[in-house]
């Protein structure tokens, strides 16, 4: 195990913490992409635990590898003995454990004991139940496909009118599939298969095709690469992470149970706010006023680079040649703008603070984005927005979420209450997380402002999201 520096700690963690938090603090350090901070991760712990005595940590940078497979062991089980051993010349504490950090990651699921059976009276209809071992790691849904090999005539048939989100939770499930749809056959010997593909954590678009390429190849990643997110994944390639369901309470007032929301579906969003040199490789041209390869995009208004150019109204499928008609077109993947809700909760990541940090002072969000107090730090060497990621992440992954450009979403939404919820049609449509020049107070997780279809500033941009699951 190797540790950068001494952590002065004394552990008493004879608790148990939940997967689901694990998971925030770990996209965090992944985020930061290979060395870290472990003062913020400890932070957050602290606040979600506060009866537990998590260690003090003085300047400590812990490599990634290890801080996650510490965090996936906490997940795990309780523990309540710490060994002081030697290492570097230093004392650092090594958990109790027989076996090796490399023994212990998430059991990937698997589906077991898959039955069918035809109703009766024969109907067309194939009750299929299943069971699920294993844990998703937060994720609640995922990609199935349904087979039936027919052995006697040594034929194999694909399901396409089966369900095909199937539920992750562990257990037994049952799912239902339309087989005189899909051309019903007879035989004595039949053999069903039922595989699953969970969604990745990220989805990354390459756009190194330029704007003549006749598609964007869309590439899977299962973690931050090493070496962390480089400047092609903020010029050449598109990078967007999965974003699992959950609940969170919308608005400033996070006591206000009347505006809890439900996200039930997973999503992608991106990591970054779309930079200047990604949309000039899709659309061949950057309208931006201050200039930069990976600043982020501006001046654009909804409907050039969205659509809907007979009227601001949305939903709208995107209208000739604009970036997200263009980039759906060539991955062959549904990309959108997030929802006022999608966007907040992709923000928060969790948190009910002002800023996603779990902070609410300045000097939290100074750490988090460019915005009016910190415009003379220096960071990328601009004093109005600057390159992307360049501050710190939430703890999903996320860049920017405060300041640097204000973001469009794809609704208006004024309710900000239920199920997934979705803005009225207007002309008018959400902006979200602030921008370079704006107060602490116009940047936080909650603030929203709207702006009408056809408006564009130079402190006004977007960041894509796309849909995993219909």
């Amino acid at each position: 195990m190797k540790i950068k520096k001494n952590i002065a700690a004394k552990w008493n963690l004879n608790y148990i913490v939940k997967q689901s938090d694990i998971e925030k603090v770990v996209s965090y350090v992944n985020g930061r992409g290979g060395y870290c901070h472990v003062q913020s991760p400890i932070r957050f712990l602290k606040q979600r635990f506060p009866n537990v005595n998590w260690p003090r940590v003085v300047d400590a940078g812990v490599q990634q590898g290890v801080l996650h497979r510490q965090l996936r062991l906490l997940s795990t089980q309780p523990i309540s003995k710490v060994k002081l051993s030697r290492g570097m010349g230093k004392k650092i504490p090594v958990l109790l454990l027989s076996c090796t950090f490399s023994m212990f990651a998430f059991a990937e699921p698997y589906v077991t004991n898959v039955v069918a059976r035809q109703r009766q009276p024969w109907n067309g209809l194939v009750d299929v139940s299943y069971e699920i071992v294993g844990s998703t790691n937060g994720m609640e849904y995922a990609y199935g496909q349904l087979t039936a090999t027919d052995r006697t005539h040594g034929k194999t048939y694909a399901a396409s009118t089966f369900e095909k989100k199937i539920d992750l939770s562990e257990g037994k499930h049952t799912a239902i599939w339309n087989m005189a749809a899909d051309n019903s056959f007879t035989s004595k010997d039949i053999v069903f298969n039922l595989s699953i593909r969970i969604p990745a954590l990220y989805c990354v678009i390459d756009l190194s095709g330029g704007p003549n390429a006749t598609s964007y190849p869309v590439m899977d990643l299962d973690d931050v690469p090493e070496g962390g997110w480089t400047d092609e994944y903020k010029t050449t390639k598109l990078v967007m992470r999965r974003i699992n369901p959950g609940t969170f309470i919308m608005g400033k007032d996070q006591a206000d149970e009347s505006h809890r929301v439900w996200i039930t579906k997973p999503f992608y969003i991106g990591v970054f706010e779309v930079t200047q040199k990604q949309y000039e490789l899709v659309i061949g041209n950057n309208p931006s006023r201050y200039k930069g390869d990976m600043r982020p995009l501006e001046s654009v208004s909804f409907s050039s680079f969205h659509g809907c150019y007979g009227g601001g109204a949305w939903p709208c499928e995107g209208e000739g040649n604009t970036f997200l008609a263009c980039l759906r077109e060539k991955t062959g993947v549904r990309l959108d703008l997030p929802t006022e809700a999608q966007w907040e909760y992709s923000c928060r990541a969790g948190t009910t603070s002002a800023y996603n940090n779990g902070g609410s002072s300045e000097e939290d969000l100074k750490l988090l984005g460019r915005y009016a107090g910190n415009q003379s730090d220096g960071k990328g060497g601009c004093s109005q927005h600057t390159v992307v990621g360049l501050y710190m992440p939430n703890y999903w992954g996320l860049y920017d979420m405060h300041g640097n450009v204000r973001e469009w979403c794809c609704d208006c939404n004024t309710t900000m209450f239920g199920i997934d919820p979705v803005g009225n049609r207007s002309d008018n449509h959400g902006v979200r997380g602030g921008k370079w020049d704006n107060s602490a107070a116009a940047v936080m997780s909650c603030d929203r402002y709207t702006d009408l279809y056809y408006y564009y500033s130079e402190g006004l941009g977007f960041r894509i999201s796309g849909c995993i699951i219909e």
